[in-house]
């Protein structure tokens, strides 16, 4: 499923030409792996695999909307919704902190910095239409609560809070 979410966009077309495939895929091995003993970690990885490919397929309308639309700063909504697949791509096949690729806590820190910047780019703008202001906020939310679950994974470290942020407010 890494294969769809491309580094500035979501691969909407094939994405949505192989959706049945990956469902009908996850459920066979979902049903073999319920007859493995014991089940707990290879359990542990479809359903993950299941929660990702439930968060694309929900997005699938909305990337193909937004991908498309002309409305004021509808690529933000487009943008927030990629950066929150992208947090899923930090996690394992377990959904925990992939800790194999050395620089994770670098890339979280990033994805922070990045939405922090981000959510202020949102403030200074006054032209943008409710409906979508609200549905990039819901996406900011989302993400927070990704950064913070995957801050919370990292080791001998607090979560970080927009309150550290005050250095770079003042450099702005």
């Amino acid at each position: 499923m890494r294969t769809f979410v491309l580094k500035d966009t979501f691969d909407v077309e094939n994405f949505e030409l192989q959706t049945a495939e990956l469902h009908e895929a996850l459920k066979q091995i979902s049903a073999w792996v319920h007859k493995v003993t014991p089940p707990n970690e290879l359990s542990a990885s479809v359903r993950f695999a299941h929660h990702i490919l439930t968060i694309m397929t929900n997005y699938l309308p909305a990337f193909k909307h937004y991908g498309a639309c002309s409305l004021s700063h509808s690529g933000w909504v487009y943008k927030m919704m990629h950066f929150n697949l992208c947090l899923l791509l930090l996690c394992d096949y377990q959904g925990g902190i992939n800790k194999k690729d050395s620089w994770y806590s670098e890339r979280v820190f990033k994805a922070w910095v990045r939405l922090y910047l981000w959510k202020r780019k949102l403030k200074n703008q006054t032209d943008v239409p409710g409906d979508v202001k609200y549905l990039y906020e819901t996406e900011i939310t989302k993400a927070e609560q990704g950064i913070a679950f995957l801050t919370s994974q990292l080791p001998d470290m607090e979560p970080w809070d927009d309150s550290e942020f005050l250095l770079l407010s003042r450099i702005e």
